[in-house]
């Protein structure tokens, strides 16, 4: 079943008995009085401008048709956000505001400027005096009506909706695979049948429908004649989703990845929301086709920059604006945006990007943190390996974006970090000037964030250039300004200098183990040199104050030490996994995994005993205790004492100057203050999907 017809089928459960969903408001709603740009949106499906330059929006899944006025401030013109309504109760005859929109997608004016909403299993009408009606459709899933009133009819899963210039209205009813066509007295027939539910239709100024089937765009004329414009037919029979070809050329040689959306302009040409291919494309009236937004990678890319080689993240929806500017639903970054005449791409509304909320830390939902760091002022900087981005946390517990646009790639050196593509950054480390490097894990490269905001990659930390054993994992500087790095499935530790000359610091770059998982060392070379020493998949990596570098030795569940003569030796973990030994000498003990380690201003270490789920400290004594984690996998105890909390498995951790303890656990960041209270300062689950 093609990802299309998967979606449809999914949809029309929700609609049998109507919406099978527990009422209630969304999750992400806000905004409304305010600047659009402010505005929370929950993938919007749908979009439709006025002649007047107004912008309205299927804001879907919060089950609202918003409006964003000339001046930029958004409202809600039709629906209460609820969700769950029979047929008696959806508001009908009533304020289009108070009523239940069920599933909103394509959106359309008629000539007296009334507004059509494709909701689901109907098409209800917003009048100009802002009262709602059903006009086609009864709720119920079905085919029926044909030759009656459109009202008693039945649709399945209405996409989108238009009208001809005559004032008849037209309806992508899409798993009944037809358009219908609902007459000016209010008379419902089936237009034409189609081979693959159509999702969007749209006319030109000559009355010529515009369509999408299956992996194509196809066009109907007032005599009935249906032609392709873009994309295969033969993509019907492809067993797999059929890739993007071509980038510019003829349309009719050009695959298309399940497009959405479609809209014709004053002159002819043809836009098409090529969904799956993350692009907003157009067709000239000579049969071309160009990109004009998007690159086929989904991300992000910021408001500024040309549309053409952008990121987009599976546009829905497009249209164009009365200055001939097009517009575009980027539903998965939950926002608008505009191309404007001159190619300048920026946003209208929504705040990028689903799930985020880029002020209050303990709303900020992290897609994948790997690395923390934390600065002299007290600012934490946490790197988001799936999310391709880095961001701060004040103290006041604020957070903003410093890097990466979101799109896995590498790009930006030399400009703006925040225009940079950054491909899986996994730890990051900050120095006394607050300039900032992060291992760059997929791209190969140790990246540095400069003060003045600049990103480039330093001097040897190209590390395929250099020859280094693998993708780079955790960092650390020591006080003269050298970069250690350790490296993900390798079993050295690497040093950087200034100058860029790199050397191994740790472990034998010759001791190849291929095991997954790894498996300990028989001999782990205490008492010799490090670099003689046995590894196994070194991961955290930090300073004392007398500059001597500590590993977190992972699969050999110990702490390693390299002294300033070069010799290594364990300083926790008795290299048997487990859990044993508080109020004993560290290296006595069992750890389980050890992945971290930090220092505080007094000397003490802290490891994050990663599958044993607690955080242990060794004093300067060498005696080892627990400061956090009951032993249980899970998120509670925050208020309360850290050794009573369960965690979700603490990975990278840091001490503030205060003697604070910030550690990643799961999705979140906790802090265990020296009064040992444990509280969660940033992050928070993603909301459970939203199934249909």
């Amino acid at each position: 079943m093609s990802y299309l017809l998967a979606v449809i089928s999914i949809a029309v459960i929700v609609f049998q008995g109507e919406m099978a969903h527990a009422s209630g408001e969304s999750y992400y709603f806000s905004g409304d009085g305010g600047p659009a740009t402010e505005a929370s949106l929950y993938f919007p499906y749908g979009i439709v401008a006025d002649e007047h330059g107004n912008l309205y929006i299927s804001d879907t899944e919060n089950r609202r048709i918003r409006k964003v006025d000339k001046a930029g401030i958004i409202t809600t013109v039709a629906g209460g956000g609820r969700y769950g309504a029979t047929a008696a109760d959806i508001g009908d005859g009533g304020p289009a505001t108070s009523a239940v929109i069920c599933y909103p997608h394509g959106l359309a004016f008629d000539k007296s400027r009334n507004l059509y909403i494709a909701d689901g299993l109907r098409v209800r009408k917003v009048d100009t005096e802002g009262m709602i009606t059903t006009v086609a459709g009864t709720g119920e899933p079905g085919f029926s009506g044909d030759g009656g009133p459109a009202s008693t009819a039945k649709l399945s899963m209405t996409w989108g909706v238009a009208f001809d210039s005559s004032g008849n209205m037209y309806i992508a009813d899409s798993i009944n695979n037809r358009i219908r066509r609902v007459d000016t007295d209010g008379i419902i027939t089936t237009f034409m049948e189609w081979k693959s539910g159509p999702v969007n239709v749209a006319f030109d100024r000559y009355d010529n429908l515009y369509a999408t089937e299956g992996n194509c765009i196809v066009r109907v004329g007032r005599d009935g004649v249906k032609e392709l414009v873009a994309g295969y037919y033969k993509s019907y029979g492809y067993k797999s989703p059929p890739r993007m070809l071509k980038d510019k050329g003829d349309a009719l040689d050009t695959g298309l990845y399940n497009p959405y959306g479609v809209a014709v302009d004053n002159d002819g040409n043809v836009y098409i929301a090529d969904t799956r291919n993350n692009r907003i494309r157009k067709v000239d009236t000579d049969g071309s086709i160009t990109d004009i937004a998007g690159n086929g990678i989904s991300g992000f890319s910021v408001n500024g920059c040309q549309s053409t080689g952008s990121n987009v993240n599976e546009p829905y929806a497009v249209c164009i604006g009365p200055d001939g500017s097009v517009y575009f639903a980027d539903t998965y970054n939950c926002m608008i945006r505009k191309i404007d005449r001159d190619g300048v791409l920026t946003t209208v509304a929504g705040k990028y990007k689903r799930w985020r909320d880029d002020g209050d830390a303990l709303k900020y939902v992290f897609n994948n943190p790997a690395g923390l760091a934390v600065d002299n002022m007290g600012n934490l900087y946490i790197t988001e390996r799936n999310g391709n981005r880095i961001v701060k946390v004040s103290p006041d517990g604020l957070v903003t974006p410093l890097a990466g646009t979101g799109t896995g790639s590498f790009s930006g050196d030399g400009c703006s970090a925040l225009n940079a593509g950054l491909y899986g950054p996994m730890d990051i480390a900050v120095d006394d000037n607050f300039n900032l490097y992060f291992t760059d894990s997929f791209n190969n490269r140790i990246r540095r964030v400069s003060t003045d905001g600049t990103i480039d990659t330093v001097p040897g930390g190209d590390t395929k250039v250099a020859g280094w054993p693998s993708t780079p994992k955790c960092i650390a500087l020591d006080t003269q300004g050298n970069i250690y790095v350790s490296f993900d499935f390798a079993n050295v530790v690497n040093r950087i200098d200034n100058s860029g000359i790199t050397r191994t610091e740790a472990g034998k770059r010759s001791d190849k183990d291929n095991s997954r998982p790894s498996k300990p060392c028989q001999d782990a070379g205490d008492g010799g040199p490090a670099t003689e020493a046995c590894l196994r998949e070194a991961s955290g990596l930090a300073f004392d104050v007398s500059g001597r570098l500590f590993i977190a030795d992972t699969v050999n569940s110990r702490i390693r030490r390299v002294d300033s003569d070069g010799t290594i030796s364990t300083v926790a973990g008795d290299g048997s996994p487990g859990y044993s030994g508080d109020g004993v000498p560290a290296n006595e003990s069992s750890l389980r995994e050890p992945y971290s380690v930090a220092f505080d201003s007094s000397g003490n270490l802290y490891i994050s005993d990663t599958e044993n789920y607690r955080i242990r400290k060794v004093d300067t004594n060498g005696i080892i205790s627990t400061v956090a984690g009951d032993g249980t996998k899970g998120h509670t105890g925050d208020g309360g004492p850290a050794t009573s909390a369960s965690l979700e498995g603490p990975k990278k951790l840091v001490v503030d100057a205060n003697g604070n303890l910030f550690f990643l656990d799961g999705v979140y960041v906790r802090k265990v203050d020296t009064n040992g209270v444990i509280t969660t300062v940033a992050g928070m689950p993603q909301p459970p999907p939203i199934y249909y």
